[in-house]
């Protein structure tokens, strides 16, 4: 896990200087949103209290559903939301859903390669 936060001073932003789980913390504040795990494109992430999987494109990060078209930064108020919206409460279940996604995604990806 991230040890000591290092401030973006272009953003504002702290954010781990190594360490696979991300974490967006605004001066010293609880964190927004929190990257859990990451599987080919898709990465788990968590409000604090819902967990959802959502597509990386780009630095950007797309619902899987919803017919939602827009991408939001991880420091984006709108993610949280999103977070919300079509996040699920248990944390395995999210971890299900992200395996499943990335391995459809592999599957797909081996049969059109």
């Amino acid at each position: 896990m991230a040890a000591n936060p290092e401030k973006n001073e272009s953003s504002g932003l702290f954010m781990p200087k190594s360490g696979f789980a991300l974490s967006l913390i605004r001066d010293g504040a609880k964190p927004m949103i929190n990257v859990l795990d990451e599987q080919e494109h898709y990465v788990l992430v968590s409000d604090g209290e819902h967990f959802a999987v959502v597509e990386r494109r780009v630095g950007k990060f797309y619902a899987l559903h919803h017919r939602e078209c827009h991408g939001y930064l991880l420091d984006d108020p709108d993610l949280v939301n999103l977070v919300k919206k079509t996040g699920v409460r248990r944390e395995r279940e999210a971890r299900a859903i992200l395996v499943r996604v990335a391995m459809e995604w592999r599957d797909l990806f081996e049969h059109i390669r």
